[in-house]
């Protein structure tokens, strides 16, 4: 932080500055405006000079993230402060192009990689036009096609490397957010949108709460429902495409409660205003992962995905209450611990038990933790078990997760292959 020595002592300053010259702007008003989940809001305003210098003061409270200068009939220019001064020189004329940031590492970074993104955006949007529209027999389609997908190369080893020599910037998170799967060229509109559809998710993860503090959330959310719109082609389908969009939105806030809950009361509310009621009711049922069935708060490592071993038998109990030995490792096996009286576990039978959520060549296991709610359970499935809290530790001990629901791939060697405690993930 910066340092001030007045009268001898050492005292930590307590505001910080933003100074700017924008040439072409003559005594006119400059507007500060902060950014908070979907909302925004003006907190501050400027009078530029003659010569288009002019001055915030920046409070070191002020959380760190996104904030915007708008000026001159809505024209703008984002900023990201950080606990550290900012100065910069541009032109109206070419606010990007001329920008330079004198003081500010943050925003250094910041805006090389928007010099750099808008000058290879311009010519891979009109690339991309041409290809969808010419015929890709001809020549000048691979050449065209050449040349996107070079440029498309060009500007993801642009990213990466100024994302490996500055990962500790507050920047870096802005930058991965506003990346974006970029489908084949040669693609139908058809095919594209739902290659786009599935590799979305992989642009965006929303578990850093100080994504919130700029438009980054709301834009994507706003750019994955446009994307999901793009691929119902009946009104039967519409509902069912929102939902597998809003829940792969959810399952992408991570184990951050508080961003779970920004992008559950989003949706909901944003589907009310749309008319979606429905979708909004099963929305906001939705509980964050932290239900009362799990036995303490350590969390494991949900994803694991080392060759470890499950036992090759585990002492059970059926619904009659009998004792039965499992066995491991005659077939693939998908093995979910859930409890009864949870929503989140309900979530995980439910999907368990439909083909249409999880499919498996081999034999699906269910098994309820606590013998106490066993009357709450009800289903078909012939491979109910209830488990022991001896059991439960072998199998805790294994797959080093210690919280319920818990879903567990075991292939036909009897090896973990995969691990999960979301619903959402598996959706």
């Amino acid at each position: 932080m910066l340092l001030m020595f007045i009268s001898g002592q050492m005292l930590f300053a307590s505001e910080y500055h933003l100074k700017g010259n924008i040439k072409g702007i003559s005594e006119s008003k400059i507007f500060l405006q902060e950014f908070y989940g979907d909302q925004n809001k003006v907190t501050d305003s400027a009078m530029a000079d003659l010569n288009g210098n002019f001055s915030f003061t920046v409070n070191s409270e002020k959380p760190p993230g996104q904030y915007r200068l708008i000026f001159a009939n809505r024209r703008f220019l984002d900023f990201v402060f950080n606990q550290e001064n900012i100065q910069f020189t541009t032109s109206l004329d070419h606010l990007i192009d001329d920008m330079k940031v004198t003081e500010s590492t943050e925003n250094y970074v910041y805006y090389q990689y928007l010099k750099f993104r808008v000058k290879s955006q311009k010519r891979i949007d009109q690339l991309s036009k041409q290809l969808y529209s010419y015929d890709s027999t001809k020549a000048f389609f691979a050449e065209a096609k050449h040349e996107y997908l070079n440029l498309i190369r060009q500007e993801d080893e642009f990213t990466n490397q100024l994302l490996s020599e500055y990962p500790q910037l507050l920047v870096s998170s802005f930058i991965k957010i506003d990346r974006e799967p970029r489908p084949d060229p040669s693609w139908n509109k058809a095919m594209a949108n739902h290659w786009v559809f599935e590799k979305f998710p992989e642009y965006f993860q929303f578990n850093d709460t100080l994504l919130l503090r700029s438009n980054a959330v709301s834009a994507k959310i706003i750019a994955y429902l446009s994307v999901a719109l793009s691929l119902h082609n009946h009104p039967d389908s519409l509902e069912n495409i929102l939902k597998t969009a809003s829940f792969r939105l959810l399952a992408s806030t991570g184990q951050s409660e508080k961003m779970f809950r920004f992008m559950n009361e989003y949706l909901s509310n944003g589907f009310v205003r749309l008319g979606y009621k429905n979708i909004s009711a099963q929305i906001s049922e939705i509980p964050f992962p932290c239900c009362t069935c799990r036995p303490n708060e350590k969390t494991g490592n949900p994803g694991k995905t080392s060759k470890t071993r499950m036992p090759s038998s585990l002492i059970l109990k059926t619904k009659n209450g009998e004792k039965a030995t499992v066995k491991f490792g005659e077939k693939s096996t998908i093995l979910l611990i859930a409890s009864a009286n949870c929503k989140w576990s309900e979530l995980m039978i439910e999907g368990l038990m439909s083909e249409k959520v999880i499919s498996t060549g081999g034999k699906k296991i269910l098994i309820i933790y606590r013998e106490t709610e066993t009357a709450a359970v009800e289903s078909e499935n012939p491979y109910i078990y209830f488990i022991s809290d001896k059991e439960m530790k072998k199998i805790s001990g294994i797959t080093e997760i210690q919280t319920i629901p818990m879903l567990i791939t075991i292939n036909e060697k009897g090896e973990v292959l995969h691990t999960s405690t979301s619903w959402l993930e598996l959706i």
